[in-house]
C-alpha cells in the first residue's frame, strides 16, 4: 500500500510559531475522503507538535492573532473545529457542526469569523457563509456566487472571490457583488487597505482593485494559487515553478526554490508547498520543514482508514 504524505497549507503571524494543515493517504487510486488523513499541527521554534490526524476532509485553516485555530472540514460531514487552549501536548477541540459543504474559514478577529463553501439543493450549487459573532453562529444572505478565497480588514471591509470572476464584498450586513475585469477563476485575495486590494487564481488573472473599481493587471502562462503582500512586493504562488512578484504588469521571479502553493503573509512569510513548510521573517533567510518530519512524526499512528472512523488525537 503506497502512501503519501502532503502539506496542504499553512497559517499564522510568526516564522518562530505557526500552524499548518498536512495529508496522509493511501495512493493505490489517488486521494479519497475514506482512503484518507488530514492532520493539523504546530510547529514552534522549528520544532513540529501533532495536534489533529483526522479521517476525513480538513479544508482550510485559520489562526488568529490570539493563538485560536479554526479549522473547516467538508466532506462527509461539514463544519468548523476550534482548539482554544494553545496547549501542544493536550490540545483540546471543540466541533460546530453547519450546513453545506464548507471549502474554508477566515477570520478578522474571534469575534468576526466567516466559514465558506456551498450549499447543494435544487436546482444548481449556491454559495453559502457561516459567521461567527462570538457567541454564535449565524448563515449570512446568501453570497452572489461560490466563495473561495476571503480577507478583510475591518468588519464592514471584508472581500471575498471565488467562481467566475466572483468579487463580492461584506459591509456588515450583507454581500454585494463587485464588477470584475474577469470571468476566470479567481482564489485568492489580499485586502492592503481600501485603495489597494489584491486577488489572483487559477484563472491565470492577477487583478488589482481598490473599493472604487477593478482592474487587470496580469496575465500569468499557469494557475495562480495563492497571493499575499509582503514587505510591499505582491507575492504569488505559482507551484513548482516557485514564488514570484508582480512588478507592473508582469511576473518576475522571487525565490524560485519556494515552491508554494499557498502562503499567509500577515506577519511573516508563511509557505505550503507539498514536500516542506517554509518560514521567512525577512524574505532572505529561510527556516524549511521537510515531508519526511511530518511522515516521521505519523510513524506512531496507524493509519485510520485502516479501521473505523476516529481522531488521532
Amino acid at each position: 500500500m503506497p502512501i503519501t504524505w502532503k502539506y496542504r497549507g499553512v497559517s499564522g503571524l510568526s516564522a518562530e510559531d505557526f500552524h499548518f494543515l498536512a495529508d496522509r493517504y493511501d495512493d493505490t487510486y489517488g486521494w479519497s475522503e475514506d482512503m484518507a488523513e488530514s492532520w493539523i499541527g504546530r510547529v514552534v521554534q522549528g520544532q513540529m507538535y501533532l495536534l489533529l490526524g483526522h479521517r476525513g476532509w480538513l479544508t482550510r485553516l485559520w489562526r488568529a492573532p490570539s493563538g485560536r485555530l479554526w479549522v473547516s472540514e467538508g466532506g462527509a460531514r461539514t463544519g468548523v473545529h476550534v482548539e482554544a487552549s494553545g496547549e501542544l501536548l493536550t490540545p483540546r477541540w471543540s466541533f460546530t457542526p453547519l450546513p453545506g459543504i464548507l471549502s474554508g474559514v477566515y477570520g478578522l478577529e474571534e469575534s468576526n469569523v466567516f466559514a465558506f463553501g456551498q450549499r447543494v439543493q435544487q436546482p444548481g450549487i449556491h454559495g453559502i457563509v457561516h459567521r461567527w459573532d462570538g457567541a454564535q453562529w449565524s448563515e449570512t444572505p446568501p453570497p452572489p456566487g461560490l466563495i473561495v478565497g476571503m480577507h478583510g480588514l475591518r468588519p464592514d471591509l471584508v472581500y471575498a472571490v471565488g467562481d467566475g470572476g466572483l468579487v463580492t464584498r461584506w459591509d456588515g450586513l450583507r454581500w454585494i457583488r463587485v464588477p470584475a475585469p474577469t470571468r476566470s477563476m479567481l482564489s485568492s485575495v489580499q485586502v492592503v487597505s481600501e485603495d489597494e486590494i489584491h486577488a489572483s487564481g487559477a484563472g491565470y488573472r492577477v487583478l488589482e482593485g481598490s473599493v472604487h473599481g477593478w482592474v487587470e493587471r496580469v496575465i500569468s502562462d499557469g494557475p495562480l494559487l495563492s497571493l499575499g503582500v509582503f514587505q510591499g512586493k505582491v507575492l504569488v504562488t505559482t507551484g513548482a515553478r516557485g514564488l514570484h512578484a508582480v512588478e507592473r504588469n508582469t511576473l518576475v521571479e522571487w525565490r524560485k526554490d519556494v515552491p508554494a502553493t499557498q502562503i499567509d503573509t500577515r506577519g511573516d512569510l508563511l509557505a505550503a508547498a507539498p514536500h516542506e513548510l517554509v518560514a521567512s521573517r525577512d524574505g532572505e533567510t529561510f527556516t524549511r520543514i521537510p515531508i519526511e518530519v511530518f511522515r516521521e512524526a505519523t510513524r506512531a499512528f496507524a493509519p485510520a482508514w485502516r479501521g473505523p472512523r476516529r481522531r488521532q488525537r
